[in-house]
């Protein structure tokens, strides 16, 4: 039981970088950064995996440390080149990536530095989160002053993937300085840290896949925090404004939403504008991806029915059709997830 934690972690690390790495189209060069974050999570535990079994002698736990070297620049730039889409990886960035090397070094020549190269890994390691998040918060000035009101899918995302990576980090301090957190079966609470992190970052690739195939960013950084408007996306700013407009006198007048198996691609055509352009709106201004979008009208849809037609009148299924959905269980998944009950128990309550 002792390995079953870091097993789980070093699998799922493994498998949510493999899926990073194997795309071929789309994909993003933070994709890249994201995967040696994991990676470096995967060859951390199994590092330590191996020395609590026996197979690494005991002594060698200290080079343990050199691993956490690589966490902060991973983080940084993945951040960076997911919200800058004009960034490139130079010979300068990968400076970043020496210290694992030059601590192996240190530990190897200086057996007795572990405690100040461990001391230094977490000051490095929040300096990283200091910066990143500074980052953050100038972008999402930046998305303000562009007349961008609704949360941007791709800051909500950093946001909390440095805020859980941050939690993670205090709390591993505090189990290495303060005092042990355990939970039970041995069990600590950083190993269900670790865990929620990743398979978090599995739904989000699921349900936001966006996120791992394009840029979806309007802004690239310029010297210092300073950003600017993508030359490429200046001329779609007045489509994207005005389309919102758009989708309320059409969308919604002529409920295209309750189509089965409407598509991005159709409801551009329908438009009269490019799927680009819809999908940056629908992100920008309601915070939501297209499905997700289209799921929440239909939702509220159906919500209407349950509260007007009892069950003799109109069954689940038939509203479950007039709303668009072709899957009772796809049905029954989006609305519980928008409204916390089943539809069953949504019509007991409201009739």
């Amino acid at each position: 039981m002792a390995h079953t934690a870091p097993t789980i972690i070093i699998t799922l690390s493994t498998l949510f970088a493999i899926l990073l790495l194997s795309q071929k189209r789309g994909r993003l060069t933070a994709n890249k950064f994201l995967a040696v974050f994991l990676l470096a999570i995967a060859l951390q535990f199994f590092f330590i995996l191996l020395t609590n079994i026996g197979t690494l002698p005991k002594r060698w736990i200290k080079y343990n440390t050199l691993f956490g070297y690589l966490y902060g620049p991973s983080v940084y730039y993945y951040i960076i080149s997911l919200i800058d889409s004009k960034y490139t990886f130079t010979l300068k960035d990968f400076a970043h990536y020496v210290s694992p090397v030059l601590v192996f070094l240190c530990l190897l020549i200086v057996p007795n530095s572990s405690y100040f190269l461990w001391v230094l890994m977490y000051m490095s390691l929040t300096i990283y989160v200091f910066i990143s998040s500074k980052l953050l918060t100038e972008f999402k000035r930046k998305l303000k002053a562009g007349r961008w009101k609704k949360p941007n899918v791709t800051l909500q995302w950093l946001r909390y993937f440095l805020i859980l990576f941050t939690t993670l980090l205090f709390l591993d301090l505090v189990d290495q300085t303060i005092f042990y957190l355990y939970s039970f079966n041995d069990f600590s609470v950083v190993h269900f840290g670790l865990m929620l992190l990743i398979s978090w970052m599995f739904y989000r690739a699921f349900n936001q896949p966006h996120l791992f195939r394009g840029n979806p960013a309007l802004f690239m950084k310029t010297k210092g925090f300073g950003w600017e408007l993508r030359n490429n996306e200046k001329d779609e700013v007045p489509n994207i404004l005005s389309l919102k407009d758009t989708i309320y006198t059409h969308l919604f007048e002529n409920k295209w939403y309750l189509l089965p198996n409407l598509s991005l691609e159709e409801l551009a055509k329908k438009l009269n504008t490019t799927p680009q352009v819809l999908s940056t709106t629908i992100n920008t201004h309601y915070g939501l991806n297209f499905s997700s979008f289209i799921n929440s009208l239909r939702i509220e849809h159906a919500k209407e029915l349950l509260k007007s037609f009892t069950k003799s009148e109109k069954s689940i299924s038939e509203i479950m059709y007039d709303c668009g959905f072709v899957s009772k269980s796809s049905f029954n998944t989006v609305f519980r997830n928008e409204t916390g009950v089943t539809p069953s128990q949504f019509r007991e309550l409201e009739q």
